[in-house]
């Protein structure tokens, strides 16, 4: 965690002295995000955590104790896969607390380097240029702006024309779709022309470094990924990516489970009189060796056409059989 989020900190550096990022938003913005990058590490937390946990128990040699007693591996992996359920429940609950902690972090992060010094927060916010004034109240699915309202005034400082639009379809290229739409212009009679285009196409006014629906997958809550999954595949976009996320995600309390019951195999086949030196640097490197199978599986089988749901499981199922069977064949040579 400590080095992912020294690798975070150096990728913001470089924008430090953009707009009003400093060295301590930087930090801010590192330190909101570690409880989502804990939840994404998870699996291998536990994994590392039974590798060195169980080491400690060598040299006293307590689990020779315990198999003298008559407890066999596969009940001592029972109780390591008993602690890294409960491990995994903890930070599963911290979902709902960690993803909008990384959300408000790119949030701030955002308004900081603007160059217009303004950023959509979940409650709205304000932007501005020149003689024109826009509010976005909210974002559905973490990527919809809704709730738009837009004012431009004339030279004499008088309102010329507000819109309003319940929300907006963001174009390829750059420009608003707005739709439920309600334009209200100043006439010279005086009066008040009201229109109700159903849709109508609006470039936003701000800077394209403002990127209001530019929010990373990670900050998303489950509720978020799976929204804006709906959003894209009813406008008939590619959500293979966030579909990816969303299970992947589902399926992390397993793969905490699979990843422990394979790593506990390193300690408890090991003898009585043997070392923890060589089983503890295996586990570590299988913990990395994981890390990386996962991330080459499961874009292969994106790559082939494999289903997103299928493709998160995969690694998982992968491992669990592979733990499963070597804590088969620990408990038949023990």
């Amino acid at each position: 965690l400590a080095l992912f989020g020294l690798f975070n900190f150096m990728e913001q550096t470089s924008d430090i002295g953009l707009g009003n990022f400093q060295v301590l938003d930087a930090v801010l913005y590192v330190l909101l995000g570690l409880p989502a990058m804990l939840l994404d590490l998870a699996p291998f937390v536990a994994m590392l955590g039974t590798v060195y946990g169980l080491a400690g128990f060598v040299p006293t040699q307590e689990l020779v104790a315990l198999r003298a007693a008559g407890t066999s591996p596969l009940k001592l992996s029972a109780m390591v896969l008993l602690a890294a359920g409960i491990l995994m429940a903890l930070l599963a609950a911290n979902e709902f607390v960690a993803r909008p902690m990384l959300q408000h972090a790119t949030l701030l992060r955002a308004a900081a380097t603007s160059a217009d010094g303004s950023m959509l927060s979940r409650d709205g916010s304000w932007i501005t240029r020149d003689d024109q004034f826009a509010f976005v109240g909210s974002y559905r699915g973490g990527q919809l702006p809704s709730d738009i309202s837009i004012y431009s005034f004339g030279d004499d400082a008088r309102l010329d024309t507000y819109l309003h639009a319940g929300e907006a379809r963001i174009q390829g290229d750059g420009r608003w779709r707005l739709e439920d739409v309600v334009r209200k212009r100043l006439t010279d009679t005086p009066g008040i022309d009201t229109e109700h285009p159903s849709t109508l196409s609006w470039r936003p006014f701000w800077s394209g470094t403002t990127p209001l629906y530019d929010l990373p997958m990670a900050s998303l809550t489950l509720g978020d990924l799976r929204r804006h999954v709906a959003y894209l595949e009813q406008g008939g976009a590619d959500a293979t990516n966030y579909s990816l996320e969303f299970w992947r995600r589902c399926a992390l309390p397993l793969s905490g489970l699979a990843f422990t019951l394979f790593a506990a195999q390193f300690m408890l086949g090991v003898g009585p009189r043997a070392g923890i030196g060589l089983p503890a640097t295996l586990g570590g490197a299988a913990t990395i060796g994981i890390y990386l199978f996962q991330q080459i599986l499961t874009s292969g089988a994106i790559l082939i056409g494999i289903a997103a749901v299928m493709a998160a499981f995969l690694p998982t199922l992968a491992v669990g059989a592979l733990g499963t069977w070597l804590a088969l064949r620990v408990n038949a040579h023990s």
